[in-house]
This record gives structure tokens, C-alpha cells and sequence, in this order.
């Protein structure tokens, strides 16, 4: 009985180690129209240029696992007509939450470059709010993108639902 023991772990320790091998990342979502600037495969977040609605916003670029885990989390501060997009491959309801933030948010949910929801006024987490106690904030419908925003930058520029999105440079360019 022992023997055998040894013998599975053995066969899984080799079954796992196979896998690891042959493990290929998901590749990496691309939004057309976006031209990807320097090292997008640490967390160095590429950045480009979107226009909601009529209104241009510079977004950092979270367009792999570890980015959009780590998004906004831990900054004191956000430029004004600054944001983050959160890009997926494929279309479903994504949920997510403040872990880490410093700052409020507004979140535009969008789908095939379009808005198709809104959420306005994400607060901050009290300070010592365990994981489990924070809020999940999720679209009504699938969505291929996201983009935070300063808390109130909805409502400032008349963000509204079936507004389109579009890229406006191909340049890294920030926006003053």
C-alpha cells in the first residue's frame, strides 16, 4: 500500500511538472486601434488615448492578469482626465471590487465599443475591512472593456450609456 502511494504522487508530481511545461499564457487582449507602447508584459501598464462620449480620456492599459489585478490599487491620486481600461477577450460580467483603492471611482462598463453601463461613486474601503466584507460591483450585461475614472467624472462629462468608444491617437501622448 505504501509503494503504491508513492508510485500516484510520483505519477502526479510528473503530471504537474508536464503541465507547467507545456503551459501557454492566454495571449494577451488587444484593442483594435491601439497602438501598444513599451513593456507590456510586466506590470508596466502601455497607455493610449479613448474618447467616451465627446470626451478624451488617457487610460493606462490593463491587459493581462497580474495588470488588472493590481489596476488602480494603492495611488493616492489619479490625474483628471486620466482612467484605467481594463480589457477582456472575451465578453462576459466581470465583478469588481476596491481592494487597495486610495481613491473613489466611477466605473464605464463597455461592450463592443459602446457604453453599456455606469457606476458612479465607488467609495474607498474603511480602513481594516476585511476581503470578504467589500462590495462587488459588476455590469448588467457582458462587457469586453472597463474604464475607471475619478469618482464624479461620469456626471461631470455626461458620460451616458450608448455613448460610443473610440480611440482618438495612436500616439503616447498624455492629455494635459
Amino acid at each position: 500500500m505504501k509503494n503504491f502511494a508513492i508510485q500516484v504522487v510520483g505519477l502526479l508530481i510528473v503530471i504537474f511538472g508536464a503541465m507547467l511545461i507545456t503551459f501557454k499564457p492566454q495571449a494577451i487582449p488587444q484593442i483594435p486601434g491601439l497602438t501598444y507602447f513599451g513593456n507590456t508584459s510586466n506590470n508596466s501598464f502601455a497607455t493610449e488615448v479613448l474618447v467616451v462620449g465627446n470626451t478624451p480620456i488617457n487610460v493606462e492599459i490593463a491587459d493581462t492578469t497580474a495588470k488588472r489585478a493590481q489596476g488602480l490599487s494603492g495611488r493616492d491620486s489619479l490625474d483628471e482626465n486620466s482612467g484605467m481600461v481594463f480589457v477582456f477577450t472575451d465578453p462576459k460580467i466581470y465583478q469588481f471590487w476596491m481592494k487597495g483603492m486610495k481613491i473613489p471611482l466611477d466605473f464605464i462598463f463597455i461592450r463592443n465599443d459602446v457604453v453599456i453601463d455606469l457606476y458612479r461613486d465607488a467609495p474607498i474601503p474603511p480602513p481594516g475591512e476585511p476581503d470578504s466584507a467589500l462590495p462587488i460591483y459588476e455590469p448588467r450585461g457582458p462587457i469586453d472593456m472597463m474604464i475607471e475614472v475619478n469618482s464624479g467624472f461620469i456626471n461631470a462629462h455626461s458620460i451616458q450609456i450608448g455613448d460610443t468608444v473610440k480611440v482618438l491617437s495612436t500616439s503616447p501622448t498624455p492629455l494635459p
